[in-house]
């Protein structure tokens, strides 16, 4: 006998004060660092796309991404090219960019970061708090969510 009735799909979990993960860009030109933020970010819930270059950066930004973790000193395109060529792009004029570097004078972290429209600068060897906190605010920021 058919009662006309269609079946209720289960309700789909949500658990209250998950982080919605985010896709972040890693762009180091060393294995070892790019394998201790992508552990890093991994831990936090996000998913990571790893690039050696600033080249290679380019070509992977198609993919999608809510935030950018950039070395400065880099082969074939250095951090601040990859940098002056993202934000050519309308489409990617508010992508927040945080700056990894081992350098730390005072023109590179004050001038160039404002003159490139950075949001962050990261002074090396990595802190994993402060950069957590920084990755945690900038999408907090960028989405309302983590």
């Amino acid at each position: 006998m058919d009662s006309g009735l269609q079946p209720v799909p289960e309700p789909e979990i949500v658990r209250l004060g998950s982080p919605v993960p985010k896709r972040i860009l890693v762009v180091d030109d060393e294995q070892s660092n790019r394998e201790l933020l992508e552990g890093m970010l991994e831990a936090l819930g996000h998913q990571t796309v790893l690039a050696d270059d600033g080249v290679d950066a380019l070509l992977k930004l198609p993919l999608g991404f809510d935030l950018v973790l950039v070395d400065l000193l880099l082969p074939k395109m250095d951090g601040w090219a990859f940098i002056t060529e993202l934000r050519k792009d309308d489409q990617f004029a508010t992508l927040p960019v945080v700056v990894l570097t081992g350098r730390t004078g005072f023109f590179d972290r004050k001038v160039k970061a404002r003159l490139e429209h950075v949001e962050a600068y990261v002074a090396k060897p990595l802190k994993p708090l402060a950069l957590r906190a920084i990755v945690r605010g900038l999408l907090t920021e960028r989405h309302g969510t983590e």
